[in-house]
This record gives structure tokens, C-alpha cells and sequence, in this order.
């Protein structure tokens, strides 16, 4: 099972998951089959983790990897805390 970063913010649990670039998921001409099936059941694993955290009682952020650089710090700072109902 992956494990996720978590932490409590205002007594809500809270999980932040970072996924890889969007561009990395394009699908290589070499061995096409192998990765479409590993790409969409990647994608129906992350949903339903998603699903499964709220479900429960989490909140839920996807973070890319691009967003976690430094040139996107500002922006990241802004999606998080509209993500947690605060202003920016």
C-alpha cells in the first residue's frame, strides 16, 4: 500500500498526495499495450483512494510534481489554502 502525507489541519484530517507529471503519463510507442493498461490502472487506483479518503472524512489534494518547484511556490501557496477554505 503507498502511503500518503497526512496531517490534521482545524481537527479535519487531511491528506496531500503528489503525483507525477501529467506529461510522464503520455503513453511510449514501445510496448503501447503495457502502458495503457499500467496508466489507466493507475488512474482507477488513484481514484479510488480518492473516493475512499473522503468517504471517511478527508480532505483530499493532488499536488503534480511540477507544482512542487519553486518558480510555483506562490500559486501552490494560493490552491492549498483555498483547498483548506481560506483566503489567499
Amino acid at each position: 500500500m503507498r502511503k500518503y502525507p497526512w496531517c490534521f489541519i482545524d481537527s479535519t484530517p487531511t491528506s496531500f498526495i503528489q503525483l507525477g507529471c501529467p506529461l510522464h503519463a503520455t503513453r511510449p510507442k514501445a510496448n503501447a499495450a503495457f502502458w495503457r493498461k499500467k496508466i489507466s490502472a493507475n488512474r482507477t487506483r488513484d481514484r479510488l483512494v480518492t473516493r475512499t479518503l473522503r468517504r471517511r472524512g478527508w480532505r483530499v489534494l493532488r499536488v503534480w510534481e511540477h507544482e512542487l518547484k519553486r518558480n510555483n511556490e506562490h500559486k501552490l501557496v494560493r490552491r492549498l489554502l483555498m483547498h483548506l477554505g481560506r483566503s489567499a
